[in-house]
């Protein structure tokens, strides 16, 4: 499940895949090229500030320990769009 596009994003990933592990399990990580962005608690977050930095350019998001095997190629690949209504108490 790689794609041409992300290629250098998952070889970062693969990279620093121990030290993440190590100082960030079960994080959300965003990468862009041979960088990583910064780590996330929840898919939103790294969603929201991967479109503020890099727009339509492709950036992974990958939660940091899970399996590539569980995750959606969606999130391996940066391509979910989340724009989530803000819910204020009425």
């Amino acid at each position: 499940m790689t794609s041409k596009v992300l290629k250098d994003e998952l070889a970062t990933y693969e990279k620093e895949r121990k030290r993440l592990e190590k100082e960030h399990l079960g994080k959300f990580v965003l990468i862009h090229g041979d960088e990583v962005i910064d780590t996330f608690d929840n898919f939103q977050n790294a969603a929201d500030e991967g479109l503020r930095r890099f727009g339509d350019a492709p950036f992974l998001i990958r939660q940091i320990g899970r399996d590539e095997a569980h995750l959606s190629p969606a999130v391996i690949f940066g391509l979910t769009r989340v724009n989530t209504p803000h819910v204020t108490d009425g």
